[in-house]
Order: structure tokens, then sequence, then C-alpha cells
């Protein structure tokens, strides 16, 4: 190890993990601190032993359940962790997935010697449960550590209760790896993932009173007036003025009346595109009224929701589902491949081709039992179609084939007696062809891989895949309404994602026959196509299992798309389908004779017919009433014109709306000393930068517009609120992304970037002094405000308190203390503490050097500069300051600024835990009024360089604010991870001297 730190001279590791999300870092010579009850559950594990130490774990009991934590010292190659809970014999899973550990964080092959801290909170356990911890290596080595019985505690701390507030609430896990998550309609009607439109038109409509529209998946939509009015709309809006817009770009809509106040029984309806992107779920459409005309559909039939939702009558058997295949959910109509009938993947014989062709102009062949009236032939406005006593069909213009006659049909009449199925004709594919190619994609996210590097693609994957858990490759894949007589060939695509630093060898069996195997290296996002016929597919179930053997890597499944022949026949009432001028397809399986069909080829106007003009394929929504959804929520919009080149400020304050109410003392005094502040809603960002749409590209291009066109440019930028490394919050943790930070590359993983937000040249460096408050709440925003506006520089004590790592891992800590110490004038008094001079060492409950750091803070210096190895709740991986020692500082009103030189400190977007920088920015009684530490893993030798030249600085004859110092001080270093991941919590219009 000493060896390995004097070449590659990296300090800390520390990284997201799965329900912990956020890693560990390296650090001082570890040590083991076992549990006298630790027991194996291999009896020749010492790879594993090797690979990762545990230093702590402790189990607390209180009302709601059990507080587990754990802390280790040393981790290398760890893939990650599952915590058991024991009760009365049985052992169950506690985590919903696998934990993720060093390997997941840091990457295969970098230790983390410092360690790291996870919490996880058990709903369901008790006083009387035991805990076992199992450790997973890339190997597939497991240890086991315990039994851990619970102590039971009458009240937690503030820490634990936030922890154990926000897990509690999540839904439990299931113990097969990746069957909880069920396979879903491929959604590509949704177009790009990143919104793009008219910004001049968005901010018109941002400017004005409105709705706006919450939806999570692609589909027909309806809002009734009682929905509207409940929502904020005036109940004078006249309806023929209601407009419609989504991305700046205003959408047809049908509304139940074409002018005046809507009624009780009134509705507008739309069709709506789902959006899906690592950030957010929801769309935003956008409802306003004025005094122009808005954008209709074409005219459908006077129809009141009653007569739409509601069945004819009918004497026919209510249609029994096959048993086996379950039923779909009501979640939206999804377009398969909207204007290609084959994929290019799929191989169709030349023969199917030309049948294709040959057969457009022919008129379908009917049923037997189907009673035919060819002369049936309803307007194309018609919004609905009877189907109980007759089929109706719509046709589109005929391709030209003058040699070819059409085929007619003979009349047939319906049995006496015999049972008789709804079903509806629309231009589309022949009788023939009776079958098109549909998509349906298995996507788990479960697990953050921030140790690999690719750009703005989320971090986020699926079940692993290695020897050792043979369940966690089990996929399920259900299959409705397959033709399995289909000649064309499906695909089955697979991506997947390397771990290890080892080549991948996946073998593949979908539902027990063997597909071709297939072998990938490294560290790479793979993706093949595998051809499968359509007898190899079953109706319901179809069971996709992913293996490897032990001489290979682990990997983490991505995603799995099957694209097989769809029967023209409606997946619970609704079916998603795309057709070419002069086909018909006759769609069967409706349970209800109220057929609705639209077209949706151009979602911006979308038409209510199932005819059309010209050439070209056009994609189609066929659905009963029963299918129409609601939206996910609906909100008033508060008027906003951030875009307003009359706008100006010194400081610009973003914050998530429930907490600025708390910020607004500390806008009262930078105003009363002469600071022009403007304060902005974030949701008002996302609104005029992002449709509405949450994310944080809306701030950065909101704050590259203001830097560009405002009257006054901000200087200084203030970000009130906490983000997350789980936007989506897929882990079910908690959702604690108020205000977003800019996720980056750095060399060794993913990192939180603040001032990323602000750097319109991609050098690295801000064009405004960024600073953040990391609160979850408004309680903890205002304690933060307070130890602010009660500030004051000159009553500080000029006291330096300097903190050393061991030097032992082959950098000199205590020589950059020193170096950094000359640069303060003769009247700072300098106290030195060093971890290296210390030879009792530290344990959970003594640690002299812990003693000495605590005490000195207590005494309230002006600074605390730290250089060392680290983790996000720790320094060093013997801890010899941490989360909990934060929490519970004396030092009153007399709170210096903690500069920290390691990694990690500053990892402040973890869902599951806290920093130790957002701890000290917490402290009820004592604490930090500002920190400046690391989101992500550096080289000490660009923070050296930085950490000189912010002292140069502070102690100038002329000093600047904070923020202007931390901004200054990142020039004097080229590693761009340093001037990256350097993060400043406090106000950066603050000054220390």
């Amino acid at each position: 190890m000493k060896s390995f730190w004097r070449k590659s001279r990296i300090r800390f590791y520390l990284v997201p993990v799965l329900i912990s999300i956020s890693i560990i870092t390296t650090s001082a010579s570890p040590f083991l601190v076992q549990s006298a009850a630790q027991s194996r559950s291999q009896t020749d594990s010492s790879q594993s032993q090797a690979n990762l130490k545990l230093l702590s774990f402790k189990a607390t009991a209180a009302s709601g359940g059990v507080l587990l934590e754990w802390q280790t010292s040393f981790e290398l190659n760890n893939l990650g962790f599952n915590l058991y809970r024991e009760q009365n014999g049985e052992r169950t899973l506690v985590n919903r997935s696998l934990i993720a550990g060093s390997a997941l964080s840091a990457g295969a092959g970098n230790p983390l010697t410092a360690g790291r801290g996870y919490t996880l909170a058990d709903s369901r356990g008790s006083i009387n449960s035991s805990y076992y911890l199992e450790a997973i290596d890339l190997s597939g080595v497991k240890t086991t550590h315990g039994p851990f019985f619970p102590v039971q505690a009458s009240t937690l701390s503030k820490q634990q209760q936030s922890v154990i507030l926000s897990q509690l609430s999540q839904p439990s896990p299931s113990n097969d790896f990746g069957r909880g998550e069920p396979s879903t309609a491929f959604d590509n009607s949704s177009g790009s993932n990143t919104p793009s439109g008219d910004l001049n038109t968005q901010w018109t409509v941002a400017a004005q009173s409105g709705l706006k529209i919450q939806v999570k998946k692609s589909g027909w939509y309806r809002i009734t007036q009682p929905e509207l009015l409940a929502a904020g709309l005036s109940a004078s809006a006249d309806a023929g003025t209601l407009h419609l817009f989504r991305d700046g770009v205003e959408q047809a809509i049908r509304v139940s009346r074409s002018s005046g106040q809507l009624g009780q029984n009134d509705y507008i309806e739309f069709y709506a595109q789902a959006l899906s992107n690592p950030f957010t779920d929801t769309r935003i459409y956008w409802l306003t009224s004025d005094t122009t005309q808005g954008k209709r559909m074409q005219v459908f039939s006077a129809v009141r929701p009653d007569t739409t939702d509601t069945p004819k009558p009918s004497t026919r058997p209510t249609p029994v589902p096959v048993q086996g295949i379950p039923q779909r959910p009501a979640n939206g109509f999804y377009v398969p491949f909207a204007g290609q009938l084959f994929p290019p993947i799929l191989r169709l014989p030349q023969a199917r081709r030309d049948s294709i062709e040959t057969e457009t102009t022919r008129e379908p062949v009917r049923p037997s039992h189907q009673e035919e009236n060819e002369n049936n032939q309803p307007p194309a406005a018609e919004a609905h179609t009877d189907a109980t006593n007759a089929s109706t069909s719509t046709d589109a213009p005929p391709v030209a084939h003058p040699k070819k006659k059409r085929v007619k049909t003979r009349k047939a009449s319906v049995k006496k007696g015999s049972a008789q199925r709804n079903h509806f004709d629309v231009n589309a594919a022949s009788a023939s062809n009776p079958s098109f190619p549909y998509i349906i994609e298995h996507r788990n996210r479960s697990t953050y891989f921030g140790a690999v590097l690719n750009g703005d693609t989320e971090n986020f994957f699926g079940e692993p895949i290695l020897s050792s858990l043979p369940a966690a490759g089990i996929i399920t894949l259900d299959v409705n309404n397959p033709d399995t007589t289909a000649q064309w060939e499906g695909t089955l695509e697979i991506a997947i994602q390397g771990v290890s630093n080892f080549p991948h060898q996946i073998g593949v069996t979908l539902n027990d026959l063997s597909l071709p195997p297939f072998t990938f290296y490294f560290r790479a996002n793979f993706v093949v196509k595998i051809p499968i016929s359509m007898s190899q597919l079953r109706a319901g179930a179809n069971t996709l299992k992913l293996t490897t053997d032990s001489q290979s890597g682990v990997c983490l499944v991505d995603y799995v798309r099957l694209t097989f022949a769809h029967a023209y026949r409606a997946d619970n009432n609704s079916l998603a389908y795309s057709a070419k001028s002069g086909q018909t397809v006759r769609i069967d399986g409706f349970t209800s004779s109220q057929v609705r069909i639209v077209d949706v080829t151009d979602p911006n106007n979308v038409q209510a017919t199932n005819s059309w003009s010209g050439k070209g394929r056009h994609t189609f929504l066929a659905f009963t009433g029963g299918q129409i959804n609601h939206a996910d929520g609906i909100t008033l919009n508060q008027p906003s014109q951030l875009n307003s080149t009359a706008l100006g400020a010194d400081l610009l304050v973003i914050g998530y709306s429930d907490f600025l109410s708390a910020v607004q003392p500390l806008v009262d005094l930078r105003r009363s000393q002469g600071l022009k502040v403007y304060v902005a809603n974030v949701e008002d960002v996302y609104d005029e930068f992002s449709f509405g749409n949450r994310g944080p590209d809306a701030i950065h291009d909101f704050l590259n517009w203001a830097h560009g066109h405002w009257s006054q440019p901000p200087h200084f930028l203030l970000l009130v609120g906490c983000a997350s490394v789980d936007p989506r919050n897929y882990l079910g943790i908690a959702f604690v992304d108020f205000v977003p930070t800019k996720l980056v590359d750095a060399t060794f993983s993913e990192a939180a970037s603040d001032d990323a937000l602000a750097d319109f040249d991609n050098d690295g460096l801000p064009e405004m002094a960024v600073g953040r408050l990391p609160g979850r709440s408004a309680a903890e925003i205002s304690k933060m405000v307070s130890k602010i506006v009660n500030y004051t520089p000159g009553n500080q004590s000029q006291t330096a308190v300097m903190v050393a790592d061991t030097n032992a891992t082959g950098y000199d800590f205590e020589g950059e203390n020193a170096e950094v110490a000359q640069l303060m004038p003769p009247s700072m008094t300098v106290k030195n503490v060093n971890y290296g001079s210390n030879t009792t060492g530290c344990t959970e409950t003594n640690c002299a050097t812990r003693d000495q750091i605590n005490n000195a803070v207590n005494q309230g210096p002006m600074l605390v500069n730290y250089s060392g190895h680290g983790t996000l709740n720790a320094w060093t991986g013997s801890g010899i300051f941490r989360n909990q020692d934060a929490l519970v500082l004396s030092n009153g009103n007399h709170l210096p600024v903690f500069i920290m030189m390691t990694c990690l400190t500053g990892y402040f977007n973890d869902p599951s835990t806290e920093s130790i920088s957002a701890s000290l920015m917490r402290a009820d009684n004592g604490g930090a009024v500002a920190a400046w530490a690391s989101s992500g893993l550096t080289i000490p030798t660009g923070q050296q360089l930085m950490n000189k030249s912010l002292y140069q600085q502070l102690f100038s004859s002329n000093p600047p604010t904070i923020g202007d110092a931390v901004r200054n001080a990142k020039t004097s270093t080229d590693d761009i991870d340093v001037r990256h991941t350097w993060v400043l919590f406090g106000d950066p219009t603050m000054r220390v001297r």
C-alpha cells in the first residue's frame, strides 16, 4: 500500500452506493475491529477478508423499526452488502437491492482505505430481531458478519431520526433480484428525453396564470371541469380560448363545448407524451386562457363523459382472461417503432414482403360469424363505433393498383345464441398480416455505479450478474397477445454494463431454451441483439436467464428489450399501432363496444380520425373509455419573468419554494449592507428554461442567460436546499433533490459540481462565486441562516486549528499544513493536531486525537484546516472526526470556517446519509459557519496549490469575500477535478476577515 500511494498519490475514495449511495476514501494504515459474535459463511474466505474490514456495526431499536449503521475502515473490490434480519429462526433480506460497495463507487482495483459509513432503516425490525451483514467481493466470495443485536433507545439523535423517517416510509424489498420490476411496453413515443421547443413562447406562457398538468405516461388524458376549477382555473374561462402547450408548442386538444363557460359535466381531452430522463419522469403540460381561439383537434361528436365511459348494454358473456396471462395495467398507450413496420434487425422473408404489398388494396376478410355491411362507412369525425351489431371500417385512400380487382367478401349471418366479439376495423395492415412488431422493455434501476464515466448518461443500472448470485440474472418478460405463428424473427436486445476488469462471458436462455452466448470486456456498456423465433415465446410470463461462470467478471443489467409479433388484439382495451396508406386492419379483443381511435402521428396535431390522405405511415391509438388517463397532478402556475433583461443582482438566490422564507433574514441583511439581491424559486427556473421539467440543465441555462442578458449580471450565487445523486429516488430512500447540482465525470468517479452550473466556457471555473446551504428542511435552512446572520468576523478568535492525518501512506500531510500555516500572520495562533502523534490509535469510543479536535473546535477558532484521508462522514479510516462529533459540538456562536483538503467530505448529495460538511452546517449548538470540501476523489498536489492560494487571499491586505476567495483559489491549479469538486457550503458574500 505504501508504494501504491507514493506512485499514484491519490487521496481519498468515496462514491454513492445502492441503498446508501456513497462510498469511501483512502486513509492511513487501517486496522480491523470486529464484533466478537462475528462468524463466517465460507470456510475459505481469506481473499474476501483481505478486501473489507468492518470497523463497527450498530443496531438501534426505536419506534417504527430498527436503524442499522455500520462503518468500514478499508475496502477493495467490494461489490456490496446484503443485510438479513433473523426472527424466529427465519432469515429475511432487508435491503431492496444490493448495497453498493467500493467496486461500484471507486472502481475495481482502487482501495478505499478510509472506508465509509452505511445506514439502512428496517421498518419490520424490532428489539427481538438479530442481523447479519453479508459482504460480496468481485470474485463472488461472501463473508458474513454477525449476529448483531439491537439496543433499545428511547430517543434517537437528530441525524438518526432524519434517516429513519425518510427510509421507513419506503416499500419493502423483494427477495428476488429484479423480479419486482415488471417489463413494460417500450415507450418510443416520447421522442427526445431532453425537452426542446420555442423558449419565447414558453416565456409568454410562464408569465401568465394557468395550470401545470403533470403526466408520467404517454396516452389519452381527460381533465374534468371540477378538477380544473379545484386547481385554480377561473370559472369564467371561455372554453373556446383554452390553450394547451407542451415544450413551448401549442397542442391540438378536444374541449367538450366550443365556447362559453365550462359546466360541471364539461372537460378537456388531449394526447400526452411521457418524459423519462435521469432527473424526472414527469412532463408538464400548460393550460392557459386568453382572448384568442385555442387549437383544436378534428371535431368529435358532442359526447358527454358518461356516454363515453359507459359501454352500451350487451347480452354477450363477459370475456374471461386466459389463465396465466397477466392483465396489462392501464398505463398508457405505447407506439412501437413509429414509422417502421419492421425494425432493421428483423429479417423478413421476401415472400412475406410481397404479400403485404399485394394485399394492401383488398378488403379485410371477415370472420364467418361477423355480420357484414359494406355500406356502413361512418364519417371520419365519428368519436365512437358501436361494434355490437356490425363491424365498421374507414379506409385510407388506397394505393393505386389498376390491374388488381378488389376482392369482395360475402355477408355472413350471425348464428343465433353465439357469443360476439367487439372489434374495430381501421386502415392498417391487412387480414393476411395479423401482427406487427411491438417492443416491451425491462429496465430496473436499483444499483448506483458511480465509478463508470459515461458523460450525461445516468449511472443507475439493474441487477448484478455473477456466478454466486444466480437469482440476480433472472428476468421476467410479460408478453401479451403474441402471434407465435409469425414467420419473421423477433429480437432480444440486451444491454450489459461491465463492472470488473475481466472478460465477461454471458450465457442466455429464454424459457429454458439456450440462445447464443456473448462475450465483452472490462467496463464497457455492451449491447447485443439476438434474433429469436416467435415459437420460442409464450403468452404471459417469459423467463430470461443471464448467467456467468466463476471465471468471468461482474456485470450489471442495463436494460432488456424484446421485439415480438403482436397480434392485432387489444391489450386491456387499448392498442397502439402504425399503418401505411391503403392498409386495413381489424383490431379485436375489446370488452366494450365504445372504441375510440386517434391519429397521433404528429403529437402536436392529434386528430380524432382513422383516415388520412397521402402516402406514409401513421400511428394510431385505439382504446375504450375505461383507458382514459387522469393527470398525475395539477397545480396553479405562479407567473414569472426571469428572462427579463431589466433584471439584475449582485447576489442571486435560487431556492426550493418551501425554503425561501427561511432564507429571508439573510436576504434582508445583505440588502441592508448595500447588495442588490434577487430571489428566484427553482420551480420558476424550470418553468422558463426547461418548459417546467426539472433538472440541472435548466439552472445552468438560466444562469447563462442572466450572465449575458440581465442589466446587472449576478456576481454571487447562493443555492438554497440539498441535491441528490438519485433525483428520481430509484433507491426508494428519500427525495432530497431540492436544488439539483451538476454531476460531472471526474478521473475516478462521477462527482457533484455546483461550480459547473455557473461555468459557461467549460474551463472548470465558474463565472459566479457559488455557495450552497445544503439543508433538507426549512428548519435546517433556518439554522444555517441564523449562523451566518449572527456571524461577525471581528469577534472571532485569531486561532487556526491545523489537523493532519498520519504520513504513513506516502504523503506528508503534516508538512502540507506547515506550509499553509506560514501564510498566516504572526497574530494568528496555530494549534496543530497530528494523528501521527497518536500512539494508542482510535476506536469507536476511545480516541485521543478525536478528543483534541473536539476540544480545539469548541474553543471557537477562526479556521479549522484538515489535510489527510477522508470519507463522506469521517476523517481517516479510523474516524478521528465524524458526523456524530460535528453534530454535538458546543462552540455556540464562535463559528469557524472548515477547510478540508481531503476527499468526499463534501459529498452532500447522498440521500441515505449526510456529509460531514452538511453536519457541521446544521449542528444545533455550534459547528461551522461555512465549509469548503470536495465531493469527489482527487490528487493531493492540486489540492495543496489551491489551499495555499486560498490562505494568501484570506490574509491579504484587502481580503475578498469567501466566495471570491475560493473561486480565485481554483485558478492556481489546472487540475480540473479539483476545480470541479470543491464545494462551498455557506454564503459566498460572507467575509471571514
